[in-house]
């Protein structure tokens, strides 16, 4: 699929969790990095300890992924400071627990701006980019809650859903969608790692249009 080294990729949510998790992954792998976090204080501090250890270009970008006007900026900022941008991973995201009835269409909203609908605008901004590269892939977080849904989950069960039928039916381009399973801190690197490896992966026949890949027990448990 999509070489790792010498690429360059836009992370959002990438100042604590999953998402420093991967930005630090990306750089030591050799791929440049456009950070993307409401948190500044998280997002400098993690290119702070990128650019300690590594030498690849990293920068950041304060970043609301429930706002598609800011979304829309900040692909313009990621892709003017590195034009060859060819990876997108929408990782930002938020919990809401609770029975469907204890929650209210508020919060309802306030969810799905993020976990969803930030995945659509991202995708949507920077999708233009994206084709015209020669290779590309976008990362769209989705979760095993996007593939059960037990109770007390309902907001955030519809929006991973949701996450892997968009991903799903993108136009052709290369694609990954992992789920994740509920996990301890401990487990999250390796899971990190497994999500990185899935960019370089050869596929053993032409892929879809949009490759569905679930986290492997053995190194993604999740969150």
């Amino acid at each position: 699929m999509t070489a790792i080294r010498g690429s360059a990729a836009a992370v959002t949510g990438a100042a604590s969790g999953i998402g420093r998790a991967l930005a630090l992954e990306l750089a030591a792998r050799g791929c440049d990095v456009a950070l993307a976090d409401r948190d500044e204080a998280g997002l400098q501090t993690v290119a702070a300890e990128i650019n300690r250890t590594h030498s690849q270009k990293v920068t950041a970008h304060r970043v609301d992924v429930s706002e598609p006007q800011q979304i829309a900026d900040f692909a313009q900022a990621a892709t003017s400071a590195h034009p060859g941008l060819n990876i997108v991973v929408n990782n930002a995201g938020v919990a809401l627990l609770g029975q469907f009835n204890e929650i209210d269409q508020a919060q309802m909203d306030w969810l799905m701006n993020i976990n969803f609908w930030g995945v659509v605008h991202a995708t949507r901004a920077f999708l233009p980019h994206l084709a015209r590269q020669r290779e590309a892939h976008i990362v769209n977080l989705s979760s095993i809650f996007g593939i059960i849904a037990p109770p007390g989950q309902t907001a955030y069960a519809a929006a991973k859903f949701a996450v892997r039928g968009f991903s799903d039916s993108l136009p052709p381009i290369s694609c990954a969608t992992p789920a994740p399973a509920p996990a301890s801190p401990t487990m999250r690197a390796a899971r990190n790692r497994s999500s990185v490896s899935m960019l370089s992966q050869k596929p053993r026949q032409p892929p879809p249009r949009c490759a569905l890949f679930r986290a492997s027990r053995t190194t993604s448990r999740g969150y």
